[in-house]
């Protein structure tokens, strides 16, 4: 770097430009004298010379000649075309598909030979050249930043454009010595990497201990500071979420995608989790952080979890106050955040992946604020690994992420390099994961959900404007009125009322302690406050992001109301802050805003404590089906699979909360509480009549125990299921060789499912 320093500007772009004519006569120069290739082979009886007429083919639409000379009784493929005889035929690169390819099989023997006969393409070689510089370039200019660590000095892009052009130089060096460096093969490298639960395992711990130790640095610097109010928010928050899992405990099942991950890493072989770990190559570090707390039943799961619901407090909390809002105001903006009805799957197991996107969000931005006022190295690694986090586990944030640098324009308010600095930083990450979706796509490599953008869009441009009004003015009653008017509604069935009224009791208490250490709380200014209201409800747009346009989403009301409850309570906070107005005392105005806030607390509290007891439910019926099937078939041979007949409707299976059962959800299950006995393939039919696996798995039936499910979840082993489902009629079905009925329980059906020993 001092060596950059010693050179002006106009050096270093002198520099630069040299570097790139040096690229551009490298490629020329090979081009020009690389000589044509050939291959010669000899195959059992056969000879094949393969000869090509140039090794570049410069231009698209251009082609390379091919010619061949074959003797030999069995014929060779040419590109995949069969010839018995010498001849030629035209060669037309195309992207990411250069080379020639000759196969020749001997159907007598069985041998087969695959070989190749490298062409140069430039549009390929120059977009293999570009995607391979992309990765250490965004890596380069977060060196340069970790180096430098000044937000009020100009970034010295130069040096790391000269350095990328270096990098450039050699990685064509390479290429052009015939070694395998391609942008499709750096992604196959990195996919085969994120997919090794050794390199996740690793991950998670080392993050983990990262932000333990980023988290003890910053209670020492607050007992330093005598941050005390702050401590006294933080810990009102967990008592909260405490008091939620009181009544349930954090010994619940998986709803589903917990097992799956299980399953995973158990070593049940399963395609579409690592199509999924493509895009989302982190999506299992909670899983990971989670499966060492206890590795026999879910307890680490639902602590992790417990912990999540925590954090998103703490952190929009701390990034209120970072934005120098008074701390009853941020408590009390935070605790309408905390329970705020809107997402119908926050108390869910499930929602562990989206949850632990969601707070490596907030720990940006919480991080960045803090790295604004004050920069040092440790905070901007935990700026960067947060964002991983957050964009390597769930993309939905992407909106938000990009509206994100409006907090510190606005708190700063200045075009300086200090600004510009922070935006840059922030944008390292997911642009750098943009990109890496981007060459998914140009290299046509598959990955989860991968069909949204190659797919087209059935709904016409006239369309879409009005049902993305309609949808938006959707999304603004459910989180402005019909959510609340739910929660309302929740009051009058909620069993847990006592438990509801603690916990807004011990709200308000805190509320009281906060505004007493903070006795000079103003009220902001009603311009502040319209601007807050304002600003949260326009950050509801970015919010749910593109999401509104995908039906599935839309109508999930899961990923769609995630992020919503920042802008919603802030929104809703100002609005309260501003109906006080008329009252003069401060005093008194203070005792309103906080009474308001906890009035809204009761509903929201009561839909929260009503919803986390519907998911416990919807567990403890997974788990009764599971224990009556291990209870009936104790052991299972290892090629068996599991299918469970039942005459209830779709919808009689969402009410008794298994819906989950029908997807692959029950065969990850079987494959964990067995621990790898079975195939892991297993599923419910809502129906006899509709029993998708049946009709197209029949070579399987002869190995699939059948069980019978009844509308109160009692389940009976079917020892002759050809009456029930004629597709058994004709098969030679022996029950008894798949499974061992005198063999003990499992023993994760106690530590898992609840069993008792007696």
């Amino acid at each position: 770097m001092s060596f950059f320093k010693t050179l002006s500007s106009r050096d270093l772009n002198l520099l630069l430009v040299l570097f790139a004519l040096g690229l551009v006569l490298t490629v020329g120069l090979a081009a020009w004298l690389t000589p044509a290739p050939q291959l010669a082979l000899e195959y059992n009886d056969a000879t094949i010379e393969v000869f090509a007429d140039k090794a570049w083919v410069l231009l698209p639409n251009d082609c390379a000649w091919i010619r061949w000379e074959f003797a030999g009784e069995f014929p060779i493929h040419i590109n995949g075309r069969q010839w018995r005889e010498s001849g030629e035929q035209q060669h037309c690169p195309t992207l990411f598909a250069t080379d020639i390819t000759i196969e020749l099989t001997d159907h007598l023997s069985g041998e087969y030979r695959s070989y190749s006969l490298s062409i140069f393409y430039l549009p390929d070689f120059l977009l293999n050249l570009v995607g391979v510089l992309i990765i250490p370039f965004f890596v380069l200019i977060g060196l340069q930043y970790l180096w430098i660590n000044d937000l009020r000095r100009r970034p010295a892009l130069n040096a790391v454009l000269v350095a990328t052009v270096l990098l450039a130089i050699c990685i064509t060096l390479l290429r052009l010595s015939d070694v395998e460096f391609t942008i499709v093969g750096i992604l196959a490298t990195i996919r085969n990497m994120v997919s090794d639960r050794r390199w996740q395992f690793g991950g998670a711990i080392a993050g983990a201990v990262f932000y333990c130790a980023l988290a003890i640095w910053g209670i020492s610097e607050g007992v330093r500071k005598r941050r005390y109010t702050d401590f006294l928010a933080a810990a009102g928050f967990i008592i909260v979420i405490a008091l939620l899992y009181l009544p349930f405990g954090f010994a619940t099942v998986a709803q589903w995608d917990v097992w799956t991950a299980r399953a995973h890493f158990e070593n049940m072989p399963w395609p579409q989790l690592h199509r999924e770990l493509t895009s989302r190559p982190l999506m299992l570090a909670p899983s990971f952080i989670a499966y060492p707390i206890s590795t026999e039943s879910f307890i680490g799961f639902n602590v992790v979890y417990a912990l999540l619901l925590w954090a998103r407090p703490v952190m929009l909390y701390g990034i209120i106050r970072q934005l120098n809002v008074r701390h009853l105001y941020a408590f009390l903006a935070t605790m309408i955040f905390l329970g705020y009805p809107v997402d119908a799957r926050l108390m869910s197991l499930q929602s562990i992946i989206p949850q632990f996107s969601f707070v490596g969000l907030l720990t940006a931005t919480y991080l960045l604020l803090r790295y604004a006022a004050n920069p040092t190295r440790p905070i901007l690694l935990g700026i960067w690994l947060a964002l991983s986090l957050c964009v390597g586990v769930y993309e939905s944030a992407y909106a938000l992420i990009f509206v994100a640098p409006l907090i510190w324009w606005y708190r700063f308010r200045k075009m300086t390099w200090h600004n510009l600095n922070l935006t840059f930083i922030w944008y390292i990450v997911p642009a750098a994961k943009a990109v890496y979706i981007f060459l998914l796509l140009s290299t046509r490599r598959s990955f989860y959900q991968s069909d949204f953008f190659t797919s087209g869009t059935e709904i016409a441009l006239s369309e879409l404007f009005s049902q993305t009004i309609g949808r938006l003015l959707e999304v603004y009653q459910r989180s402005f009125a019909f959510g609340w008017f739910d929660s309302v509604h929740s009051i009058k069935q909620n069993p847990w009322l006592p438990l509801t009224v603690v916990m807004c009791a011990l709200l308000g208490a805190l509320a009281w302690l906060i505004w007493r250490t903070d006795k000079c709380a103003r009220v902001p200014e009603n311009r502040q406050l319209g601007l807050g209201l304002v600003m949260g409800l326009l950050l509801v747009l970015p919010s749910v992001g593109v999401l509104i346009w995908i039906d599935y989403y839309f109508n999930e009301l899961r990923g769609l109301y995630l992020y919503v409850p920042i802008a919603a309570a802030i929104a809703l906070f100002c609005l309260i802050a501003l109906l006080t107005s008329p009252i003069t005392s401060n005093k008194l105005r203070n005792a309103a805003i906080a009474g308001l806030c906890l009035l809204l607390m009761l509903p929201a509290l009561s839909r929260l404590i009503l919803q986390h007891e519907h998911y416990v439910t919807s567990a403890n019926n997974k788990a009764r089906i599971l224990a009556q099937i291990v209870q009936l078939a104790p052991a299972i041979e290892s090629q068996t699979r599991v299918l469970v007949l039942s005459e209830m409707s779709s919808e009689e299976f969402q009410g008794k909360h298994i819906e989950a059962f029908t997807s692959t959800a029950l065969g990850h299950a079987l494959y964990v509480i067995y621990e790898g006995q079975g195939l892991g393939r297993g599923s419910i039919c809502p129906s006899i009549e509709n029993c998708f696996p049946l009709l197209h798995r029949q070579e399987y039936l002869k190995d699939t125990i059948v069980f019978a499910l009844d509308r109160d979840l009692n389940l009976e082993l079917v020892k002759e299921p050809s009456t029930m489902l004629e597709a058994f009629v004709g098969i030679e079905y022996d029950l008894n060789r798949l499974y061992n009925a005198d063999a003990p329980v499992p023993s994760r059906a106690y530590t898992m499912l609840g069993l008792s020993n007696e």
